[in-house]
């Protein structure tokens, strides 16, 4: 859903000093690697390399890969909200 706090809570993340790639930042940063992910998928190995740099995401599409980054980063933590 569209207007979800996903801008607020990055924002947030940045201020105490995270490295941050919102929805702009997965596509700027990564944009084939991301369009693959989103097209075919992506083994553990390239997931890691997309995010290797990463502490946090927020927004499409990471979100929708969620069980497959806790499989390629297994100490990470994950926050998942839904709006009704």
């Amino acid at each position: 859903m569209p207007k979800t706090g996903t801008k607020s809570l990055s924002a947030a993340l940045r201020i105490l000093g995270f490295t941050v790639y919102d929805y702009d930042d997965q596509y700027w940063h990564r944009g084939p690697q991301i369009q693959k992910l989103m097209d075919e998928g992506c083994t553990t190995d390239e997931i890691r390399e997309i995010f290797e740099e990463v502490d946090a995401t927020a927004d499409v599409p990471s979100y929708i890969f969620w069980e497959d980054i806790l499989k390629a980063f297994p100490d990470t933590k994950a926050c998942l909200w839904c709006c009704s």
